[in-house]
């Protein structure tokens, strides 16, 4: 069994892809372990989590001062949000005891997660972003 990431890396190539696809074509290229985030739509593959990936809610001191801080997640569309993907729209889900989604409208649109990051750094908005990319 495959203790750490440590490990991983004496055992062979590895990739980091951003999608199912990309990771797919490493493999057939060689690569020995393909490394991504998200639930496997090719039920094929075999997964073993490395750790636990949950989305938060992130946004600038300077942003929550002039807008204020949702209180729940329907007040989201209310907001600026800064959406990651293809499409203005999003549906943010949420977690734990008081599950929700929330259909978000983009103020700011991005296919680059960095690009959000610093948006919301610099308080144009609000982005949902991965605990791995903000800390935790």
């Amino acid at each position: 069994m495959i203790d750490s990431l440590q490990n991983l890396v004496t055992f062979g190539r590895i990739v980091a892809a951003g999608s199912l696809s990309a990771a797919a074509r490493e493999l057939g290229s060689g690569i020995d372990l393909a490394i991504r985030f998200g639930t496997l739509a090719d039920s094929s593959m075999i997964a073993q989590e490395l750790a636990p990936n949950f989305r938060v809610l992130c946004a600038s001191p300077g942003y929550i001062g002039k807008y204020g801080v949702p209180a729940h997640p329907g007040e989201l569309s209310g907001h600026r949000c800064i959406v990651i993907g293809r499409h203005s729209h999003a549906e943010w889900r949420f977690e734990g005891m008081n599950a929700a989604a929330v259909r978000v409208r983009g103020t700011l649109m991005t296919n680059d997660g960095d690009a959000a990051h610093a948006w919301a750094l610099e308080g144009v908005g609000i982005a949902l972003k991965s605990i791995w990319d903000v800390g935790g």
